[in-house]
């Protein structure tokens, strides 16, 4: 386990500073807050900068509601958005992928994130999956539904089997055991096909326009080079596709 020496970090960003003004950061830690050790160092060299940075990071949500002090430091550390792998609310389909916190108490964790701990002052970006073991495309549906409701950004893909690739998941490797078959390389079952999980992707983007959902998460860091910071955390992807031109 890794760690890069956090005092050279912050040596870093005070040169970026210093020769660019550098503040806004991508931390492509896979998982920044897997310890909280770490969070504690970071936060240690990073708030001792004459400038404050502004970051956006993958984060674990269940670690998150396991070892709650974790907020705090990274809020004034400087996230401005959370990027979260949440893949599901459904029971059968979480426990497939891995996702041991229940839907309903990830709802839950979620709104108190935004409402109570960081009071709106950091976006919440939530990845999701379609297709997924035992989850209907109904289900799917509802929380889609639910995160437009709520002042999140988000993202549905469709879920893959990955089957040419030569790291292949559990699920790659015994299809059958999930309840899928591949015909002519797309995955079907009982509930969905990958067909209409895809159909069902292209027809999120839409609703994304529709109803003004914000800007996802890591789409944010192109949209700095162009806005000052507020500017482009109020961005919705409806701005994004009517002033697409101004963006490329």
């Amino acid at each position: 386990d890794y760690i890069r020496d956090p005092k050279l970090i912050a040596e870093e960003m005070q040169y970026n500073y210093d020769n660019f003004g550098t503040t806004n950061y991508l931390f492509t830690d896979d998982t920044l807050n897997d310890t909280t050790f770490k969070i504690r160092r970071l936060h240690e060299e990073i708030t001792k900068l004459p400038f404050k940075i502004n970051f956006i990071s993958y984060l674990r949500l269940d670690l998150l509601y396991a070892h709650k002090e974790q907020i705090t430091l990274l809020k004034e550390m400087g996230l401005k958005v959370a990027a979260f792998g949440i893949e599901t609310f459904h029971p059968i389909a979480g426990k497939a992928v891995g996702k041991n916190m229940p839907g309903e108490k990830t709802k839950k964790f979620l709104d108190e994130l935004h409402n109570t701990y960081w009071k709106g002052d950091v976006r919440i970006h939530c990845y999701m999956q379609s297709g997924l073991p035992g989850e209907p495309l109904s289900f799917t549906k509802e929380s889609m539904d639910w995160l437009h409701s709520r002042p999140f950004s988000s993202f549905f893909s469709t879920f893959s089997l990955y089957q040419n690739s030569e790291d292949k998941s559990l699920m790659a490797s015994d299809p059958s055991k999930y309840g899928y078959w591949v015909v002519d390389g797309k995955w079907h079952s009982d509930i969905c096909s990958q067909h209409q999980s895809e159909m069902f992707h292209a027809k999120h983007y839409a609703l994304m326009v529709k109803r003004k959902v914000y800007y996802e998460g890591f789409g944010l860091m192109g949209a700095f080079k162009h806005y000052d910071h507020d500017k482009a955390m109020s961005l919705t992807w409806k701005d994004v596709v009517e002033n697409s031109a101004d963006l490329s």
